[in-house]
């Protein structure tokens, strides 16, 4: 509350001494039941869903704190856009003529002991394969003996194989140093994808080439001239000029204030020898290919 003086004057009453009270009020937050008639649920959402989901919403908010409903509606958003809405979109003379009866795009799989859901498998029904794109599960049911993230996985691999008839399983994205997502290669025959090439390489020659790269972690999977393996038996001299193409920071791009990218060379020879220091360190922590797809700002 603030509280102001201000003066006045009049024929009766001279340097007479009113007081004004203002109230500075945070804006209201609009009514939960408009907040979720506005939901943006995408570009065609069946409409008998959203009607349904408008009044579930609705009704389950009522039984939480007026101060929690708009975070617990965002948070169910956040679910819908990210495991619900499909982002797939495909004609119909591109869909593969086994998956005709299951159209393309997100399902969730519920595995179920009785009438007890156990656990959701989120995928996406591709033209040529199923991606498997999420798994939530009750806790109560996620034990060491039967693991269920990859029991799911055993299953959506069979689902593929033998329902849809499509040649591909596709797992996702890797990381190696993600020891949550080591568990990917554990499934062979597999391949991975070279970030650098986009060729297929076996997963067993993929995730060598990528520890023997830590702690970058990201690098050519495959050499350039083909698909498969990258060549790992070159000369010591070979070796040592590779790493001297690696760590060369010609290619960098920085940023220092002049609003135009700038690289190593547009400087001064006594700008190159100060920055140069830097940029190998970038070099160093990023590898060869990220070098080329940032931008490093340098202050001062």
């Amino acid at each position: 509350t603030t509280t102001t003086t201000t003066t006045t004057t009049n024929a009766e009453s001279q340097n007479t001494k009113k007081t004004a009270t203002a109230s500075s009020q945070q804006p209201q937050q609009r009514p939960i039941t408009e907040q979720i008639e506005q939901l943006d649920w995408g570009t065609s959402p069946p409409q008998d869903f959203v009607t349904k989901m408008r009044s579930v919403l609705k009704s389950y908010l009522q039984k939480f704190p007026h101060e929690l409903q708009s975070s617990i509606l965002q948070n169910y958003y956040n679910f819908y856009q990210f495991l619900v809405e499909s982002p797939i979109v495909v004609e119909a003379k591109n869909i593969n003529s086994a998956t005709k009866q299951y159209e393309c795009g997100t399902y969730h799989q519920h595995y179920r002991i009785g009438d007890v859901l156990i656990a959701v498998g989120v995928v996406d029904i591709l033209p040529n394969g199923l991606s498997s794109v999420y798994l939530f599960y009750h806790p109560n049911f996620a034990h060491e003996l039967v693991a269920l993230g990859k029991w799911t996985t055993i299953q959506e691999i069979e689902f593929t194989h033998q329902v849809l008839k499509v040649p591909y399983y596709y797992l996702g994205y890797y990381i190696e140093s993600c020891p949550k997502m080591r568990y990917k290669s554990e499934y062979r025959p597999s391949e991975m994808l070279c970030p650098v090439h986009y060729q297929w390489v076996p997963a067993e020659v993929a995730q060598a080439k990528l520890q023997k790269a830590a702690p970058h972690y990201v690098c050519a999977l495959a050499s350039s001239l083909g698909g498969g393996e990258s060549n790992d038996d070159k000369t010591n001299s070979n070796n040592n000029h590779q790493h001297h193409e690696d760590m060369d920071v010609s290619a960098v791009v920085m940023d220092v204030g002049a609003g135009i990218p700038v690289s190593i060379y547009m400087l001064q020879e006594a700008g190159q020898a100060i920055v140069r220091p830097y940029l190998e360190d970038f070099v160093r922590e990023a590898g060869p290919y990220l070098k080329t797809k940032c931008t490093v700002r340098l202050n001062g």
